[in-house]
């Protein structure tokens, strides 16, 4: 194969930004193969910037609707505690950014989530509070637990993590709707778990990483599937009979954008 002797005539600006997307034997010498390991960098990177604003719309369609119809908090909860496990265990194997960076930007904007989800339902304002503590201890006791006890926890997390996702497909089928879910949101979580299969099997080849991210594409692809079967319908959940309020907003319904 054609070889070339790239790092040594970059500017040294351009050799740091290339040591994060090629090994040091591709920077001395880049061979076709490089080309692979470039690919799927620039690739995983772009799921991580992509993650950074994936779950805004959803935010935003929970604000300007002033609803979380259609969410499940504990599926938003458990969700929160699968993305923990994840990147502890990644941090853990000194895995590189470019493989789990986007758990990190999800776990922040799945919080800013599970506030919403008690500002806009009073009725789960205590199990907000809850889970929040619960949340804030388990983080702290899983970033000084030694690499064994993460393994068996990133193995406990896929059980977790199919949980979380029946609960909310759940939840959709039997109301027949998604509420407030956003399909460009969906839509970019499902085709960025795809990237991230395709990364982790690159760069990472271990089998718990690939079975999470394979579930990852299965579970989101139906999630993403029913915002596309419900698309518009109206919301219908079961109200207390005095919340009068609650159930006129029920049948107006919330749109999906």
């Amino acid at each position: 194969s054609t070889q070339s002797t790239w790092g040594p005539h970059c500017p040294q600006v351009t050799t740091a930004m290339l040591s994060s997307l090629v090994t040091e034997q591709c920077r001395e010498n880049f061979t076709n193969d490089c080309w692979k390991v470039l690919v799927t960098r620039v690739l995983g990177y772009l799921v991580v910037a992509g993650a950074a604003v994936v779950k805004l719309p959803q935010i935003y369609n929970i604000w300007t609707n002033k609803s979380v119809a259609g969410l499940n908090a504990i599926s938003n909860f458990l969700e929160l505690i699968q993305l923990l496990v994840v990147v502890c265990f990644n941090m853990a194997v000194h895995m590189p950014f470019s493989t789990f960076g986007e758990s990190v930007f999800l776990t922040v904007q799945t919080l800013v989530i599970g506030v919403l989800i008690g500002v806009f339902d009073p009725a789960q304002m205590s199990f907000v509070i809850g889970t929040s503590v619960v949340y804030v201890g388990a983080a702290a006791m899983m970033l000084r637990l030694p690499l064994d006890v993460l393994k068996l926890l990133m193995a406990g997390n896929i059980v977790l993590f199919v949980v979380s996702r029946l609960l909310q497909i759940y939840s959709n089928f039997s109301n027949k709707s998604t509420g407030v879910s956003s399909v460009v949101s969906a839509c970019m979580i499902f085709f960025g778990y795809i990237a991230r299969l395709f990364t982790v099997f690159q760069e990472a080849p271990q089998f718990l990483l690939l079975l999470n991210s394979a579930l990852a594409v299965l579970f989101n692809g139906v999630l993403f599937g029913q915002i596309l079967l419900y698309w518009n319908t109206p919301t219908h959940t079961t109200k207390p009979e005095g919340d009068a309020k609650g159930a006129d907003n029920s049948a107006k319904g919330t749109k999906s954008e």
